[in-house]
């Protein structure tokens, strides 16, 4: 298991941290206290409940890009509270569960509650909201293989619409940005 590990209280208050920046505007880059992105607005939730490694100085490395590479990959139909959300590779979520979502999710629309039924993948950095046992194996059967293939070929139409969307192109200009400090911080 690759994630933070403790009695679901930091996603509790991640879930309760983004609730309350409930209809605050988007503004793309925007990283909190008065707006935010979508990956702003899941960094200031997690970064305010206490997740390690969420100081502020990190909000540059919160990215879609980088998000989806966090924490352990969950299968659609087993997230739990807590688990980031992605409904295409430039857009992330806090499931709160049943389907449902804390986000931000474009220009002209607040941060605010939203379905999914379709992703692109789930990931989970912390021990979920629910207190849930969660068990990790390292004996991958077939079944898990072919699950995989699965998902990967389900995230193509999500692929496709993220390279017709233009703000997934300012995104990968983030990305870029982002990968370019990260090595020169290793240098120093």
């Amino acid at each position: 298991m690759s994630y933070y590990q403790d009695d679901g209280s930091v996603a509790n208050k991640a879930i309760t941290i983004a609730s309350q920046q409930a209809g605050k505007p988007y503004i793309w880059g925007a990283a909190g206290p008065d707006t935010f992105d979508c990956s702003g607005l899941v960094h200031y939730a997690f970064a305010g409940a206490g997740l390690p490694g969420t100081g502020r100085q990190t909000s540059h490395l919160w990215t879609t890009a980088t998000i989806r590479f966090m924490g352990d990959g969950i299968s659609q139909g087993t997230e739990q509270p807590g688990d980031l959300v992605m409904t295409h590779p430039g857009h992330v979520g806090i499931c709160i569960g049943n389907g449902k979502m804390w986000n931000a999710p474009q220009t002209g629309i607040p941060v605010r509650i939203d379905s999914y039924s379709k992703v692109f993948a789930i990931r989970r950095i912390t021990t979920p909201a629910s207190n849930a046992v969660v068990t990790a194996t390292n004996n991958a059967s077939p079944v898990d293989f072919v699950s995989g293939i699965k998902d990967a070929l389900s995230g193509v139409d999500s692929l496709v619409s993220w390279f017709t969307d233009p703000h997934s192109w300012v995104r990968m200009g983030e990305v870029f940005g982002g990968v370019v400090c990260l090595l020169f911080a290793i240098r120093m």
